[in-house]
């Protein structure tokens, strides 16, 4: 089943668009629904991203609400805050990079990257 975004809903990017230089992340309005046939991506048009007069044309795959954003970003932060103040064992868990909002951490000898 497909997930459709309503018109003039705030969503968040997904991924980078270097292309356009937004960032994941960056907040658009959406303007536009371009319905797909089944087994193919729906595409959305995309205002807002304090470019005037720009519009930038998606897949629904490169975006999403923007409380689904926001609740990522709050535990992204509270799990970088957790590990950063030393409450868990660093010999087992190793945090790389919290500054950028990705998230890598080692777990023994498994390397894994959340909210990227």
């Amino acid at each position: 089943m497909k997930v459709q975004h309503l018109l003039f809903s705030q969503v968040a990017l997904a991924q980078d668009l270097p292309e356009y230089n937004l960032k994941q992340g960056n907040v658009a309005t959406i303007v536009e629904h371009y319905p797909m046939l089944e087994g193919e991506e729906d595409g959305y048009s995309l205002e807002g991203f304090d470019l005037p007069h720009v519009t930038i044309e998606v897949p629904a795959s490169q975006i999403i609400p923007i409380a689904q954003w926001q609740q990522e970003e709050m535990i992204l932060a509270k799990l970088c805050s957790y590990l950063e103040r030393g409450c868990c064992n660093y010999k087992t868990i190793s945090i790389f990079s919290c500054k950028n909002k990705s998230l890598s951490i080692r777990v023994g000898s498994n390397f894994e990257t959340f909210f990227k």
